[in-house]
């Protein structure tokens, strides 16, 4: 269904080329598609700051809670968890600025084609706002840092004359038109939630086979190229226990934010999953986890067999995270995989982890 979606997407694209030059006949070659690269870029930030617009975002804040979701899934995993909430202590400092700016990166968009020099600031910011990003939680952009850096360059390096002739009221009415509908047209992903205290995570656990069945953290790494599924996937439908609607921190709802911002202890969380008693297992989707887990480990070791120079040439990942000591490293054989749920919360003051919960056991 996405290659098809794609494939529409890109017939869109064309149509509207058409529908461009047939109202903008003095447009240079490869101006209209400049100038829908553009509009596709904004459109992505508009519709995230009209959807934070929407849902009263700014109003509630916390962004430094993302650092608390992100932290036990690895990122900054070297860090004690007086240090990490150390940072996060001095990051809410920031809190109201930072909103502020979000909002304006997002909302700006509608006029990221007035002038010049409008992309030249919103594309610094963005890029900032990226870098922002990947240094609170490890979450790295980098294709959208990198197609920026690209334009960013081709503005400035292109200041002294016009490359294009995008900047008239005609054209930008018509960027403001398109950016506005791309939600309808393009269908970006809409990235707006409440950054909540309370956070699962989802640790995955091997057992080798030697005489005392040694136990080692799996990192996410290992599960290339389904490590992004395997660091932010919910896994919900594994627990056979009440769990809450949250995801790496994330809440959309805002009234559940608020009842997760007046919670005191980890105690208070348990007894909030009670309360909610939000059970979400199912054991089909269970079961075809746990053939595709033994599937995927059966056939790890052919891989590693035919993995040459080349498998080393890779893109980089878009969770950025890291491993102790005692991750596996394929150094035995294996015989069993679990799936561990934590539970992890910031009182304002401390970071702190438990709840833990064996979800799975995979024999392999």
């Amino acid at each position: 269904m996405a290659e098809q979606f794609l494939f529409i997407q890109i017939l869109l694209v064309r149509w509207l080329g058409f529908c461009l030059q047939a109202v903008w006949p003095d447009a240079r070659k490869g101006e209209t598609v400049l100038l829908l690269v553009f509009v596709l870029i904004a459109t992505a930030y508009w519709t995230c700051g009209l959807g934070k617009l929407r849902m009263n975002w700014i109003s509630f804040g916390h962004l430094n809670h993302l650092l608390h979701a992100t932290y036990p899934n690895g990122w900054l995993g070297s860090l004690s968890a007086e240090q990490i909430s150390g940072i996060s202590a001095w990051a809410a400092k920031f809190d109201w600025p930072m909103r502020v700016m979000v909002l304006a990166f997002g909302v700006g968009a509608l006029g990221f084609l007035w002038r010049r020099w409008t992309m030249v600031a919103l594309l610094t910011g963005w890029i900032l706002f990226h870098l922002g990003v990947v240094l609170m939680s490890g979450i790295f952009f980098w294709k959208w840092m990198v197609l920026e850096v690209v334009i960013l360059v081709f503005l400035v390096r292109n200041r002294q004359e016009t490359p294009f002739t995008i900047f008239r009221p005609s054209i930008f009415l018509m960027a403001v038109m398109l950016i506005g509908a791309g939600k309808v047209i393009f269908r970006p992903v809409n990235i707006s939630w409440f950054d909540s205290p309370v956070s699962y995570t989802f640790r995955f656990e091997v057992e080798v086979e030697v005489e005392d069945g040694e136990q080692y953290g799996l990192p996410p790494q290992f599960l290339a190229s389904y490590d992004y599924q395997f660091t932010l996937g919910t896994f919900r439908y594994l627990s056979e226990s009440p769990t809450l609607p949250v995801v790496w921190g994330a809440v959309y709802e805002r009234e559940l934010a608020d009842r997760l911002l007046s919670l005191k202890t980890l105690d208070e969380v348990g007894s909030l999953e009670s309360t909610l008693n939000q059970v979400t297992f199912n054991p089909e989707k269970a079961e075809v986890f746990n053939g595709f887990v033994r599937q995927w480990f059966r056939a790890h070791e052919e891989r590693e067999r035919k993995s040459g120079v080349l498998s080393w040439l890779k893109a980089p990942p878009q969770l950025l995270t890291f491993s102790d000591e005692s991750a596996y490293a394929g150094q035995d054989t294996l015989v069993k995989v679990r799936v561990i749920r934590i539970t992890s919360f910031f009182d304002g003051n401390t970071h702190v982890e438990g709840n833990c919960q064996v979800l799975r056991e995979i024999e392999l």
